[in-house]
């Protein structure tokens, strides 16, 4: 709770609004929960540094353009590390030694430019951009960053993947009342490479109004999977990365959660426990951020090894789990932002980086930390 405690002080996680849960309407696969994970909140142990093997550092080039206000998505591939800030709307390309590739920062109404980079999803032919501003979804050289081609967007979206057969899934979840732009009342589209619409899941009833959303990224990836859930949930959908339909949904069953009718009541989410963002795998791992009475909670961790749910230690400590962006690997990975923060989990017992990671916190840079896992 320390460490969560602070990160939300310095704002590293910031909820907006709040987002009512997805509705169970519509076809079996929209609501049927295939798998429950039983979470006794009262009996989570503050366990998580007795499951990672050992923490490395990876400290990023420093220099001209680089410099990001946050951190809103990271991913690998292509042997390189992508990372987006979408308030700058840069991404950056950077090899796995931290070395920078290549900067996208094309902002502007002209060829190849986007006017937000509301997403970003990436594979061996492109790195696509989600402009929604300007309702396209451009294409750039993944090693290079050089302008491809613009698709024109058939629907607004918040995120995006690209799958393995050169398709795409969208997630749009409705804020605060209709979107601007027209479009079928789902939550998730699967379309063909030419972005037309082939499959729609996750439909909002009739009665059931809009959600509010809290964070910018309703997908993480793991290998062949996608997880997809909205704030406020206590169940995620696990989506084939082939195809993007439905494989399972994983209901999270808490100790004090809603009932079904309290469950469209946004006065009285924080009354009741719910996941905080979208859980990302790791091997055997789930990572959730769980949110409890009152916004009160954490960051858990769940594995057949770990016997149920288990935190941070109150007071942090060595191998202490900062929020992780995303997985590689054998490791959840996470960002250092700045020296207060890398000062401050030092000052709870975590290791120290060595003085090349400390020299790029000092210069402005991020440090990626890698928890690798037993």
């Amino acid at each position: 709770m320390l460490l969560e405690n602070w990160m939300m002080r310095k704002g590293v996680i910031i909820l907006l609004s709040l987002l009512m849960v997805v509705s169970c309407k519509g076809t079996k696969s929209d609501c049927a929960v295939d798998r429950t994970i039983e979470c006794r909140e009262s009996q989570i142990r503050p366990d998580i540094p007795e499951y990672v093997k050992e923490v490395t550092f990876l400290p990023l080039e420093v220099g001209d353009n680089m410099l990001l206000g946050s951190v809103d998505k990271v991913a690998f591939y292509n042997d390189l590390i992508y990372i987006a800030d979408y308030s700058s709307r840069k991404i950056l390309a950077y090899d796995m030694n931290g070395k920078l590739c290549f900067v996208l920062d094309r902002q502007g109404r002209g060829p190849g430019e986007y006017l937000e980079v509301k997403s970003f999803t990436v594979d061996s032919d492109n790195l696509y951009v989600l402009d929604n501003i300007g309702k396209k979804l451009l294409a750039y050289d993944p090693l290079t960053g050089e302008y491809k081609a613009p698709r024109e967007m058939p629907i607004v979206a918040w995120d995006v993947e690209v799958l393995s057969n050169g398709d795409f899934i969208f997630a749009f979840v409705t804020a605060g009342g209709k979107s601007s732009k027209e479009q079928p009342p789902y939550r998730l589209f699967v379309t063909d490479n030419d972005l037309n619409i082939k499959i729609q899941m996750l439909g909002y009833g009739e009665k059931e109004g809009s959600d509010a959303f809290g964070y910018g990224r309703f997908f993480s990836t793991y290998r062949d999977k996608i997880l997809f859930c909205s704030y406020g949930n206590d169940a995620y959908y696990v989506l084939d990365r082939g195809n993007g339909e439905i494989i399972e949904t994983v209901g999270i069953d808490f100790e004090n959660k809603a009932s079904r009718k309290d469950k469209n009541d946004v006065s009285l989410i924080n009354s009741f426990t719910h996941l905080g963002s979208v859980p990302i795998v790791c091997g055997d791992y789930l990572f959730c951020d769980i949110t409890t009475k009152d916004a009160g909670g954490g960051y858990c961790l769940y594995g057949s090894n770990t016997n149920g749910f288990v935190s941070n230690p109150e007071n942090g400590g060595r191998n202490c789990m900062l929020e992780p962006v995303c997985s590689y690997a054998d490791s959840f990975v996470s960002v250092l932002e700045d020296r207060d923060m890398y000062d401050f989990i030092v000052s709870t017992g975590f290791q120290k980086a060595g003085e090349d990671a400390e020299n790029a916190l000092d210069s402005g840079s991020l440090v990626l930390l890698f928890y690798h896992m037993i």
